[in-house]
């Protein structure tokens, strides 16, 4: 039971009855009413803002409404002490049998305490972590990573079905580069002497068991070929590589994705094109000048492309946006309305 719900719904019984007996006009917006913790939990259990919302309408002053109010909170079922607090907030405490009866309630249902049917079996889509396939997890993607599962693990205790989703930045430049890198790796584990890792390439230890790994499946056939064609056999090999090692750190954890959606395969697909031209078509996109930061001058010739009368977070995640609203690809259909859940916010629902 949400017992701030459920007081909410008696304090609504209780205003109607005032209505009934002519202490309040009718017409009053009880809808804005809420029930909440207080600031200091000193002051109770919970605390509703009634008098606050109602006292202008009402023609009342709020913290004689709010007295007036929790004169007949008193009678509700274990509530132990009313009492209004700075301009008319209503604090109520509950008695212990309240929480001695919400314990035996524990025990009985166990695992199934704090279920509801709220979400109405609704689809959520949740994209979360997403960390570059460029190298091992860190800390902060594990932070990410636990907040993300529970808030999945808690739509669905409510009744939401959801599905959860790992987009794997497979694509451009970091991919590239993972892939040079890995090349450096496999040269030196065929015997060659690579010296110091070239600036902007990736260090990581961790390659060096990529290398050995494409040296003992292919041995030393890629060493003579061009980069065309070494560096998209490389960067596939790599990307796996990264996304098993990243896949079994979450495991470790608990934490299992449903689906794995390729940046990569996503642009093959001609998404990236359709969702730009679908954004123009509808003035969400002008070509400009992005403001030079505080106190430097305009470089000549930074033009950009970028969003607008849209939420300045959308900026960052238009591959969510663009699967709101077209449902490509082959399970996007199947879980709208999305919510993406990553470094710069969600998309509103």
């Amino acid at each position: 039971m949400n017992f701030f719900h459920h007081y909410r719904d008696k304090i609504i019984k209780v205003l109607e009855n005032l209505v009934q007996n002519g202490t309040l006009p009718e017409g009053l917006p009880f809808e804005k009413i809420t029930t909440e913790p207080p600031r200091d939990s000193s002051h109770g259990d919970l605390s509703t803002n009634a008098a606050m919302i109602l006292a202008r309408l009402a023609n009342k002053n709020p913290r004689e409404l709010g007295e007036l109010i929790g004169e007949e909170l008193k009678s509700l079922p274990f509530v132990q002490e009313i009492s209004v607090a700075g301009p008319g907030f209503i604090n109520i405490k509950l008695s212990p049998e309240f929480w001695y009866q919400e314990l035996l309630i524990i025990l009985k249902e166990k695992a199934e305490y704090g279920s509801s049917t709220t979400g109405l079996g609704e689809k959520i889509n949740l994209e979360y972590v997403s960390a570059n396939p460029t190298g091992p997890m860190h800390a902060g993607h594990g932070r990410v990573a636990v907040v993300a599962d529970v808030l999945a693990n808690l739509l669905e205790k409510v009744g939401y079905r959801v599905l959860r989703e790992y987009y794997v930045n497979d694509a451009g430049g970091q991919a590239e580069t993972l892939a040079k890198s890995t090349y450096l790796r496999y040269r030196e584990a065929l015997g060659e002497t690579i010296g110091d890792i070239p600036a902007g390439y990736y260090p990581g230890d961790y390659l060096k068991v990529v290398g050995q790994a494409l040296a003992e499946r292919d041995g030393p056939k890629w060493l003579m070929k061009e980069e065309q064609e070494w560096l998209e056999p490389f960067r596939e090999f790599a990307v796996n590589a990264m996304m098993t090692m990243i896949r079994k750190d979450l495991e470790l954890i608990g934490i299992i994705h449903e689906v794995f959606t390729s940046e990569d395969e996503l642009c093959a697909t001609g998404a990236v094109t359709d969702v730009i031209e679908f954004l123009k078509e509808r003035g969400f996109i002008y070509d400009g000048f992005l403001p030079p930061p505080g106190g430097k001058r305009q470089k000549s010739g930074s033009l950009v492309s970028s969003f607008s009368s849209v939420p300045p977070n959308l900026e960052t995640i238009w591959i969510g946006l663009f699967k709101r609203l077209t449902g490509r690809g082959p399970i996007l259909r199947e879980i709208l309305p999305i919510i993406m859940i990553n470094s710069v916010g969600a998309i509103p629902k």
